[in-house]
């Protein structure tokens, strides 16, 4: 890891292992582990409010957004949509 890395990691107080990104390669097997589905289309098939749990998933195992966005064929607005409703309203 470079030592800018460390810099931004400290500076945030993130333990390392938060700061780590998945690998395209892992973020295939996490999709597929998790929506059991092997392509786009397969997943784009699911009903909508499958879709987004799912997609909710895959973020808290650490998939970008623009990860998930190629893995499911989604746009990166309606993951982020799918996020923000997904996310516990404050009380």
């Amino acid at each position: 890891m470079s030592n800018h890395i460390h810099l931004l990691i400290k500076c945030l107080d993130m333990p390392e292992e938060e700061a780590r990104r998945v690998t395209d390669e892992d973020a295939l097997r996490i999709m597929r582990k998790i929506t059991n589905c092997e392509s786009c289309p397969e997943f784009r098939a699911l009903e909508q409010g499958k879709r987004a749990g799912l997609i909710v998933k895959m973020n808290r195992e650490g998939l970008s957004l623009r990860q998930i966005s190629r893995l499911t064929g989604e746009t990166v607005y309606g993951i982020q949509k799918c996020l923000s409703d997904k996310e516990p309203s404050p009380v």
